[in-house]
């Protein structure tokens, strides 16, 4: 945990052990009391105004001034489906399917927003226009990264997008409309997209609902929740390391988060949080050499002539790489390294001592 959230949560922490202690004081009554006028009078401002422009201030001052921080306004725009299980609600990079369902979707947010009467109604408009103003906003995404987690700003939207919102989606349209046509019409439209959805995505069509998520699944245990592959150079390594002669706590750099769970008592030089947090990494420029190179990331300017030096600096012990996707970082390690095992996707190495 970084020493700013540490200093930020042990502020909250002793702000709210405060106001317990003192809650019946007559003074903290007066002022929750003040603080709940004040929002109940000005609102709209508050929170339709002065918040948003607050967030977007904040993630304009992290983006200046704190070049470490890897969360840009930038990130909106990315593909989160390439990393998580996600929909694209943007148009850009959904198939023809979803963005039929896109355009449902957001007809019947204008219309829970315009439509909005009773208190009922009022209270989800106000959800909807604050998610909009302050989670979803692009503008917003570096403070939601910052202060609490970069995964938190793109799965935000599926408040609004989910099961539950997504029925209410449909009954306020087929409400506004009332028309037995638009009924029928609509139930079946969703009907047989749905039907049609799901059949593509079993067919490895890229228009299917969910194609993504079943076709990398099929390498995946389901138990193991790690590929074939993953598991037989993880049990190659561990193979190898009950006949080396180590004595001390063997050091690892590997491309499998599941090296962890297999030789806990392992030390693994970077892990899956070091992709997210700089902060985190013993040696950046390291980092940058043996990490995961993945596809939408440019590794065009890295240096890898210090590869082995690092390799002994470090002590490290053995490799476990995707070769095939950062076969720079495996070639300039054959200068200190010598193959154990190549399977399918991965290089299990170990260090010459």
């Amino acid at each position: 945990i970084s020493k700013q959230r540490f200093i930020i949560g042990l502020a909250i922490g002793i702000c709210a052990i405060i106001y317990y202690v003192t809650v019946n004081n007559k003074y903290n009554k007066m002022i929750v009391n003040g603080i709940s006028k004040v929002l109940y009078d000005h609102g709209k401002l508050v929170f339709y105004i002065i918040v948003p422009i607050a967030v977007m201030l904040i993630s304009f001052i992290i983006n200046k001034f704190d070049n470490n921080f890897l969360i840009d306004y930038s990130y909106a725009f990315q593909n989160h489906q390439n990393y998580d299980m996600v929909k694209d609600y943007s148009f850009r990079y959904s198939n023809i399917i979803d963005n039929i369902l896109n355009v449902i979707r957001y007809i019947g947010l204008v219309l829970i927003i315009y439509k909005a009467k009773s208190d009922e109604d009022n209270f989800i408009k106000v959800l909807i226009i604050i998610m909009l103003l302050v989670f979803v906003n692009p503008f917003s995404a570096t403070t939601i990264a910052y202060f609490i987690a970069s995964n938190v700003y793109y799965r935000s939207i599926e408040v609004l997008f989910n099961p539950f919102t997504e029925l209410l989606i449909v009954l306020i349209i087929i409400n506004s409309i009332n028309k037995k046509a638009v009924t029928y019409g609509l139930s079946f439209s969703l009907l047989v997209i749905t039907l049609l959805g799901h059949v593509l995505s079993f067919d490895d069509n890229e228009n299917g609902l969910y194609t993504f998520y079943i076709e990398g699944g099929k390498e995946v245990d389901n138990i193991k929740k790690l590929e074939d592959d993953e598991l037989e150079a993880i049990s190659y390594l561990q193979e190898y390391m009950l006949t080396d002669t180590l004595t001390d706590q063997p050091v690892i750099i590997s491309h499998s988060s599941g090296i962890r769970t297999y030789i806990p008592n392992a030390y693994v030089l970077f892990t899956p949080r070091d992709q997210f947090y700089p902060h985190t990494r013993l040696n950046e420029e390291f980092y940058q050499i043996a990490k995961r190179h993945r596809d939408w990331e440019d590794n065009s300017n890295i240096d890898y002539s210090n590869t082995c030096g690092y390799i002994n600096e470090y002590g490290v012990d053995y490799l476990l790489i995707r070769y095939w996707e950062n076969s720079e970082f495996d070639q300039a390690s054959d200068a200190c390294t010598f193959t154990i095992v190549e399977t399918a996707k991965f290089k299990v190495k170990a260090v010459n001592k």
